[in-house]
Parts: structure tokens; C-alpha cells; sequence
């Protein structure tokens, strides 16, 4: 991952998901605490190629604490 935040040019992985997301045609629902938080989730003056898009779309998990809710049973 970090090496399409490098190709792209992105500072923050939050930027790429809510592009992502964007590209997508879904809404993101972007959580920020600070007002400077909010002026950088603004900073979407970037597109992420079709090329890095199939990257992006190959990627089947996130490095995290979440549990993919898909997997766990209620």
C-alpha cells in the first residue's frame, strides 16, 4: 500500500481512501476530530490512475485492529 500512497503522491493513506472511495462513486463517511483534519480531508485535487485503481482493488485486507465484519459471527 505504502508504495501507491509514493506513486500517487498522496501525504495521508485517510486522502487515498476517500479518493478511492470517490472514484468509486460511494460516498465516504470521513471522520475528523481537528479543524485542520477537515481542511486536509478537503485536499482531493488528485486522481488515482486506472493502473494503481486495480492495485487498490486487489488489495483483499487492511493492515489494522478491525475485524472484517464479513468473517465474525454475531
Amino acid at each position: 500500500m505504502n508504495t501507491v500512497i509514493c506513486l500517487i503522491g498522496v501525504t495521508a493513506l485517510a486522502l487515498l481512501c476517500v479518493k478511492y472511495a470517490l472514484q468509486h462513486k460511494t460516498i465516504p463517511l470521513v471522520k475528523s476530530v481537528t479543524r485542520e483534519s477537515i481542511k486536509d480531508n478537503l485536499k482531493l485535487d488528485f486522481t488515482i490512475s486506472p493502473e494503481d485503481m486495480k492495485i487498490l482493488d486487489a488489495v483483499s485486507t487492511c493492515e489494522g485492529s478491525y475485524r472484517d465484519s464479513d468473517h465474525i459471527d454475531f
